[in-house]
């Protein structure tokens, strides 16, 4: 253990203030293994100004860890602490690494969050890109540090604070995360192959919470693509988490993708026009992560959490979509479902249900229903022995719309299915 002393104090007779060291501390040769700074930590005392900032570093071989013990002689009381530790960093370099590889046909990047200290060695096809998603827990990024090889390119929070990705120049990056994380709301560290992303010029992130307002988020993409990433609070499990687009004002062209943006937009669910996105909306995504781009233009994007939004229908006509949660991601233990009404004061409307893309393994069920007043005008169930149409169009009248997709324990690539809502 190596232990580094940092004296502050702030009353008193006191020396000079030193200048900020410019190379490293390093382990003395021999015990006790403890480097003092200032020199005049067991002398004359030094008072440092207010504001003070310098930037210290700590060399620490393989197989030891450093610790920083700060001495505090204030000689008077105060109300308010002089100096208050934000973090204390412990990194155990003798642990193994842990592998992880991102292909350029990956629909989702690799996530992972800081609740573990560790090491994380990235490989992708080409060059690896890392961006990072937060809320108010985004001072816990200090402690991730990301390497190019040997080569030093900064912390998470560096990351967080540029609002653009890092790249490394060959195919692998390293990264270390020094602390383990104390909050169940931790930012995410996401890991994609840079041949998806090289356009992007800018990274935007949301975390809100479920039924909750995530709010308006500008995006401006005059110099370049810029991508909104938005997930779910619970994406250390993989459960996905519903956003509701409200809004899309301004112009220009936004890609939605449910997961990461790849270059084939294989899993790019709907492309909207900025300027005529208003019959199209609001429209609910379901997945652990969303991604929006704006390809071009200036645009302004509100959404929410807040699940009935979804079922609002504002005017005639409407068009949009209902999908089930890993839809277009992985095959896994799916469900889907949408109650859609006529809009305020219209007694009744016509929908039109198109479905696209039905998997009924196993035990999955699936339901359409119209109900008019609380009485069914239209209901039919289907399971893998009664199949839907895929074909024809379904036309029920009602003043709301409910679809249910459950597989239970099958496990399915999903639903798809489009609506309109028309007059009577």
């Amino acid at each position: 253990m190596i232990i580094l002393a940092v004296l502050f104090v702030i009353y008193g007779v006191f020396a000079s203030v030193p200048v900020c060291p410019t190379s490293p501390f390093s382990k003395p040769s021999s015990s006790p293994f403890t480097v003092s700074y200032p020199d005049a930590v067991y002398n004359l005392p030094i008072l440092f100004p207010d504001n003070f900032q310098c930037e210290y570093q700590i060399s620490v071989p393989e197989n030891w860890f450093a610790e920083i013990e700060m001495f505090l002689n204030p000689n008077r009381s105060m109300a308010v602490p002089p100096v208050t530790v934000i973090d204390a960093f412990q990194i155990n370099s003798s642990a193994p690494p842990i592998e992880i590889h991102v292909n350029q046909t990956d629909t989702v990047p690799f996530m992972h969050n800081t609740n573990k200290a560790g090491k994380f060695i990235i490989t992708a096809d080409t060059q690896v890109s890392m961006t990072v998603i937060t809320s108010k827990t985004y001072m816990d990024l200090r402690g991730v540090l990301i390497y190019d090889g040997t080569k030093f390119l900064g912390s998470a929070y560096n990351l967080y604070l540029s609002k653009k990705q890092m790249v490394s120049s060959g195919n692998q990056m390293t990264v270390e995360v020094l602390s383990d994380g104390g909050s169940y709301y931790l930012p995410a560290l996401l890991w994609q192959d840079y041949s998806n992303t090289r356009d992007i010029v800018q990274y935007l992130d949301t975390q809100c919470f479920l039924d909750h307002n995530c709010g308006a988020y500008s995006l401006d993409a005059s110099k370049g693509p810029v991508a909104l990433q938005s997930i779910s609070p619970d994406y250390v499990y993989n459960r996905p988490a519903q956003d509701i687009l409200m809004s899309v004002q301004g112009a220009g062209s936004l890609d939605v993708f449910m997961g990461g943006v790849t270059k084939d937009k294989k899993n790019s669910i709907v492309i909207y026009n900025a300027a005529t996105s208003s019959p199209y909306l609001p429209q609910q995504f379901v997945a652990p992560l969303k991604t929006y781009l704006l390809t071009y233009g200036q645009a302004t994007l509100n959404i929410t959490r807040k699940s009935f939004e979804f079922g609002r229908t504002t005017g005639f006509p409407r068009k949009g979509f209902i999908q089930s949660n890993y839809y277009g991601q992985l095959k896994a233990k799916q469900d889907g479902n949408g109650v859609i009404r006529a809009p305020e004061g219209s007694s009744d409307a016509k929908f039109k249900v198109k479905i696209g893309f039905a998997d009924m393994a196993g035990n999955t069920i699936f339901e359409l229903q119209g109900t008019r007043n609380g009485e069914n005008t239209f209901y039919q169930m289907f399971n893998s022995t009664n199949l839907p149409d895929l074909n024809n169009a379904y036309s029920i009248s009602g003043d709301t719309l409910t679809v249910f997709y459950y597989s239970k324990d099958s496990y399915t690539t999903g639903m798809f299915l489009r609506f309109e809502v028309n007059p009577a």
